[in-house]
Parts: structure tokens; C-alpha cells; sequence
């Protein structure tokens, strides 16, 4: 006969088992919540699996010339059934449920499986059975609670009635097809401005070549910003991949950048930082422009001098004073790579390099140019035109004949 005696937390079956030489004492371990499961034979452990992703099924050992099998049935959420084989023989069930109020997913990440299991009295979380660190904060709506699994930072909410303590409460998981941006608050060097202004921009932009942000939050040494997933990846990656692009693709490209850009100018905020890496692309060509930590608002001449160098007009260099026509010559720059491969002015010394941003003086002469259509080089003079006076506006260059024809070729 078996015995029933139970002890331990995660010991969920104990049979005392007469065999040929003598009784055996076989021992199970069932971490519901921690998925460890441990087999014992007279104390001395036979097996030892320190994460199951399938809590249910068989675990077949031998003892001696005995052929044992502990299989694990569910009855319901967090209730199982153990039951031991012993060469055909069935011996006593054992039925276990779990006291904590659980709640789990199970997902694929990185072509992983994990399983996330949630205490909803103490908001413990576990994945693939190790508890992990977590950060809890009250909203609106509920409490929600942030962690990171591997490279991707997740949140559980738990929503909530009105009245918070008498409220039912749904859970839900927002783990996959999102796209994080962390930044380290020591970093910042103080400067949180930056991560706080970033979000407050783009909470008020809806274009649909801008970013979508689904949500910010931080922690005592982190911001993490989420956004839309991007499965294509950035420009940059693109055209390093290809060199360049078709002046059809070219001009997709820049027709949605610059429509988002005239989205935000007549809101007055400036990006300040247009180029490759701030393009995502979510499927071919279809671009969202990133990445606001250096945009403002416009309420007169700019004059901290930021962004990326190779992309920087010629006034912000000066520091004469800037505005929106900036952004336009970044566009500009950004349209001279995805023609020619290249950026129009490049040097490993700084100062030469600004130098040659404020002549600003364009080679149409070089030989790459002969195959580039004369709108295409004409669009290209007026966004780096010196003259920020004569540079086009962000709507302006939607109705430039280089755009409207390559759409007209496209569609």
C-alpha cells in the first residue's frame, strides 16, 4: 500500500512502495508556480527538471528493475491530479491545488517558449520559473506592473472598477510586437528633460509616419519608452544592405518624412535629428519617423547647437539662430544618401567637415549624378540651399514635380 503523508510546499506526492528488496519511498515535487519538478527514491533525487513548460504529462523513471511512471493530469487552473505506475500497477492519486491566486501566459519571445505566472495577491511575477525583479505603480485605470524579460520589456495591467478595493479585476499581458527604447537615468547626467519632453511630444502627434507611442514609464534608475513594433528594421540597416535606393523608392521615402514633418511644423516642433536611424520601416518603404528626444517646441530662433553632424544645417552650426527650415536641409542631406549611397559632405575632422556644411556647396558635377534625374537634383539644391529663406517648406515639397511624379510612376 501506498502512504499518503504530504509535506513541503512543492512535495505534492509521497508513496511508500514494497518492491522485491524492501519498501521504497518515492517522492514528487510539483512547483506549480516555479515549474521545478523533482522525483525522489529514498530521499536520493533521481530527477531534477528546473523549468517545465507543460505542467501535465508523464515522467517515467526506473527503480531497480522497476518500471515507474508519475503521471500529472490538471483538473482545472492550478488543480492537479498525480497518480504513480509501478510496473502496470496503479497506486494512490494524490490532488493538488494551488493556494495563491495565479494567473499565467504563455508566449513565444525570440523563438522561446516562456511562461509568465502572476500573483495577484502579492503581484509576484515568475518567468519560466524564476522570480524576477518587477516595478509596480498605481494608474487610472488599475495597477500596473513592469519587468523585462530578455530584451523586452513587458507589463502586466490588472484593471479595476471605480472603487479600487471592491473592484473585479482583469489582467492582460502587453509583451509581444512591441518595440523599447531604455535609457539609463545615470546617463542623463541630470537631463531627464530630454525622455520626459520626448514623451510629452509625441503623446500629442498621430500621423502615420510618426512613431506611435503605446507607453512610457519609468523605475528608480530607468525610463523605458514603448513603441509599434517596426519588423522591417531601420533605414540605415536598408540602405547599408542595398547602397541605395531607386529615385521611386527614394521619393516614397521622402514624400512620408516630409509629411510628417509638416505635421509637426504646424504644430511648431522641430525633430532636429533627421536622418537613416530614425526612419523605422514597418513594411517596404513605408517609413515612421523616431526618436524626439531632441525636439522642441518653436517659440523663436533656436540656438543649442545638437543632432547629428553629418545631418546638421548649416545655421545650427553657425549658431545665428534656427527654426523648422533646419529639419528641411536634414531632409535634404537624407535624399543625397538614399540617391548616391553617400552623404554630400564627409570628413573624419570635425571642424572640416563643419566647414564644409556652411559652404554647402553641392558636386552635381561628379559622374554618380548623371544618372539622377534633373528633379531629383533640383529637389536636392532647394532642401540644402544655404538660404533658409529659399529652402521649401515641408508641405511644400509634396507639390515638388520629382514627388508627384515618381508617385504617379509607383502607383
Amino acid at each position: 500500500m501506498a502512504s499518503s503523508e504530504k509535506d513541503g510546499s512543492d512535495l505534492v506526492g509521497v508513496w511508500n512502495v514494497p518492491m522485491q528488496d524492501r519498501v521504497h519511498k518515492i517522492e514528487f515535487e510539483h512547483g506549480t508556480t516555479t515549474g521545478k519538478r523533482v522525483i525522489r527514491v529514498d530521499g536520493k533525487e533521481i530527477l531534477h527538471r528546473d523549468w517545465m513548460f507543460k505542467l501535465v504529462g508523464k515522467e517515467m523513471f526506473t527503480v531497480g528493475n522497476m518500471k515507474c511512471t508519475i503521471s500529472v493530469d490538471a483538473l482545472g487552473t492550478f488543480a492537479y491530479e498525480y497518480t504513480l505506475e509501478v510496473n502496470g500497477k496503479k497506486y494512490e492519486k494524490f490532488f493538488d491545488e494551488q493556494t495563491k491566486k495565479l494567473i499565467s501566459w504563455e508566449t513565444r519571445l525570440n523563438d522561446v517558449e516562456t511562461r509568465v505566472v502572476l500573483d495577484k495577491e502579492t503581484m509576484d511575477v515568475w518567468v519560466n520559473g524564476d522570480k524576477i525583479d518587477t516595478a509596480g505603480e498605481f494608474v487610472e485605470s488599475g495597477t500596473e506592473t513592469h519587468f523585462e524579460i530578455g530584451t523586452h520589456v513587458c507589463k502586466i495591467t490588472a484593471l479595476c472598477g471605480q472603487n479600487y478595493e471592491a473592484g473585479p479585476h482583469r489582467y492582460h499581458r502587453f509583451i509581444n510586437d512591441i518595440r523599447g527604447k531604455e535609457v539609463d537615468k545615470q546617463q542623463l547626467r541630470g537631463k531627464w528633460f530630454f525622455v520626459e519632453n520626448e514623451v510629452e511630444i509625441l503623446e500629442m502627434s498621430s500621423h502615420p509616419h510618426i512613431c506611435q507611442l503605446l507607453d512610457a514609464f519609468k523605475t528608480d534608475t530607468r525610463y523605458y519608452l514603448l513603441f509599434e513594433h517596426a519588423e522591417g528594421g531601420d533605414l540605415f540597416e536598408a540602405i547599408k544592405e542595398l547602397g541605395k535606393l531607386t529615385e521611386i523608392d527614394a521619393s516614397l521615402v521622402i514624400a512620408q518624412t516630409a509629411s510628417a514633418l509638416s505635421y509637426l511644423h504646424a504644430r511648431k516642433i522641430v525633430h532636429r535629428d533627421i536622418k537613416p536611424e530614425n526612419l523605422l520601416l514597418s513594411r517596404r518603404w513605408h517609413v515612421r519617423l523616431c526618436d524626439f528626444g531632441l525636439a522642441c517646441t518653436v517659440l523663436g530662433p533656436l540656438f543649442r547647437v545638437c543632432g547629428t553632424p553629418t545631418y546638421c544645417a548649416p545655421e545650427v552650426l553657425k549658431e545665428c539662430g534656427y527654426g523648422y527650415p533646419a529639419d528641411i536641409w536634414s531632409l535634404g542631406v537624407l535624399l543625397h544618401v538614399l540617391l548616391l549611397g553617400y552623404a554630400p559632405f564627409r570628413s573624419g575632422d570635425r571642424t572640416r567637415l563643419f566647414r564644409l556644411i556652411t559652404q554647402g556647396r553641392i558636386h552635381f558635377e561628379l559622374p554618380e549624378w548623371r544618372r539622377i534625374s534633373t528633379y531629383a537634383r533640383d529637389l536636392v539644391s532647394r532642401m540644402m540651399n544655404t538660404n533658409v529663406d529659399k529652402r521649401p517648406r515641408a508641405i511644400e515639397i509634396l507639390a515638388h514635380p520629382w514627388i508627384l511624379q515618381s508617385k504617379e510612376a509607383d502607383d
